[in-house]
């Protein structure tokens, strides 16, 4: 209200220049030129208003309003200028802008009071001020733009992440049920393992008892082939004789030779006694000499004319170690007397046999016994 009060006292005081000017003695074309630089004034100071007008619409209503009172009171003191020259003719149409004053040509405004400079300095400083809030707005907004376009970049990375964390889990998940599968493989090696180690704590003590056996079998093997001797070189005596179907049974060898026909060999038993009694020199040997069973070794191979050996057992061991020492007359003849061994100890022998000739080539005393052979009555380790 204060404020109002002063612009119509203003208003009041301000006095009648248009009376004044009728009484200049200027020309008409100093008053063309003056009003033509008024023109321009009112058009720079109509553009600040707007400009003014448009900064302040953010601001608050009382605010806008005094502002604009306070613009206003300089062009509330215009009057209207009556020209010298009414029925002069202006070579140029007004602008439309300028028509809404009354009159073009307005005298110039007073010095603005200390009021008004004081509101005008609060202006240009508000001004200022908002300045500079823009450009913060605007380096702000710039940031905002930067921060958009990392967001952006974030966005997408997130999104390529996403993928790959899909296709993690999804390669996680192929892992898990391949490592359940290896957990089920584990679990039957294990097993299995278990089973192999039970298998071989068995086979161990299968060997262990596998061999405990053969030595066994091997012991009752030499035990048994104890009172056997073998006897090389008697000629065999085959007859042919035709015999009845149902033919004679007897401790001799037989073979088919046709229908009708037996291929009677000899009697192993007593070939066996006439040797030792002719041969070894044995007195008595029919009678003192006890045999179990004598018989031909192996089956008869066609065409091979070394005679097969003749295994005797004999009924005592007193008697086979009789016949054995018996054996030293045969030397420088084809016939001889060796006692029969198991199969592993001959294939000892077979090995040894080779070396034993080379240590005799060599000088060296060299027998064997049994599966062991000794050299220079040292026992010969391989």
């Amino acid at each position: 209200m204060t404020k109002r009060r002063r612009n119509k006292k203003l208003k009041r005081s301000t006095p009648d220049k248009g009376n004044n000017s009728s009484g200049n003695s200027t020309s008409d074309s100093s008053l063309f030129t003056n009003s033509t630089v008024n023109r321009k004034s009112d058009q720079n100071k109509v553009l600040s208003t707007k400009n003014t007008l448009s900064t302040f619409n953010n601001s608050s209503p009382t605010n806008s309003y005094d502002q604009i009172n306070t613009m206003n009171q300089g062009y509330n003191q215009y009057t209207p200028i009556q020209s010298s020259t009414p029925n002069m003719a202006y070579p140029f149409t007004p602008v439309q802008q300028f028509q809404q004053y009354p009159h073009p040509f307005t005298s110039p405004p007073p010095p603005p009071t200390p009021q008004q400079l004081q509101n005008t300095c609060d202006i240009e400083l508000m001004l200022k001020t908002l300045c500079c809030k823009v450009d913060n707005i605007e380096i702000k907004l710039n940031k905002l733009d930067s921060i958009e376009h990392r967001l952006n970049n974030f966005e997408q990375k997130f999104s390529n992440v996403d993928t790959e964390i899909i296709t993690c889990k999804e390669r996680i998940s192929v892992l898990e049920h391949s490592a359940e599968f290896m957990s089920d493989i584990k679990d039957e090696h294990k097993s299995i393992k278990a089973k192999i180690q039970t298998l071989t704590k068995s086979f161990e003590v299968s060997k262990t008892t596998s061999n405990s056996v053969k030595e066994r079998l091997a012991g009752v093997e030499a035990q048994n082939l104890s009172n056997n001797l073998l006897f090389f070189a008697i000629e065999e005596k085959i007859v042919n004789v035709e015999m009845e179907t149902n033919g004679a049974q007897g401790n001799v060898d037989e073979g088919n030779i046709g229908e009708g026909k037996k291929n009677i060999q000899e009697n192993c038993l007593d070939i066996i006694l006439d040797f030792c009694e002719q041969t070894l020199k044995i007195e008595n040997a029919k009678a003192n000499l006890k045999l179990e069973k004598a018989y031909r070794l192996g089956k008869k191979k066609v065409g091979e004319s070394r005679p097969r050996p003749i295994v005797v057992k004999f009924s005592k061991y007193g008697d086979r170690e009789m016949v054995r020492k018996s054996s030293k007359r045969l030397k420088g003849s084809d016939f001889g007397i060796s006692p029969q061994y198991p199969q592993e100890v001959l294939a000892k022998r077979k090995k040894l046999i080779p070396v034993m000739l080379e240590k005799r080539k060599e000088k060296k005393t060299a027998y064997l016994v049994g599966d062991k052979l000794f050299v220079e009555g040292v026992l010969y380790d391989e």
